[in-house]
């Protein structure tokens, strides 16, 4: 079943977020699939959504990575467990 996701960037203020340096990240591995979100997803300097991702059941880890103007990285996981 297909359902909302969306993602917030809070930048400080002396710097933005880029959002050309948005990437993700799957598992414990971190194989990089931000090609295949970035397909669905518009990223901003405000965050991304998504009205209807589909993902299949499992549980799974997402690492989400942006860097600011001044090149500083932030990074976040995600865990999603769909039935």
């Amino acid at each position: 079943m297909p359902f909302a996701i969306a993602v917030q960037f809070v930048g400080l203020s002396d710097a933005p977020v880029n959002p050309a340096t948005f990437q993700v990240f799957y598992g414990a591995l971190k194989v990089d699939i931000t090609s295949r979100i970035t397909k669905f997803v518009k990223v901003t300097k405000e965050g991304s959504s998504l009205d209807n991702a589909k993902i299949p059941a499992g549980k799974h880890r997402l690492s989400l990575q942006v860097q600011d103007e001044k090149q500083r990285l932030a990074e976040r996981e995600l865990r999603v467990e769909v039935e």
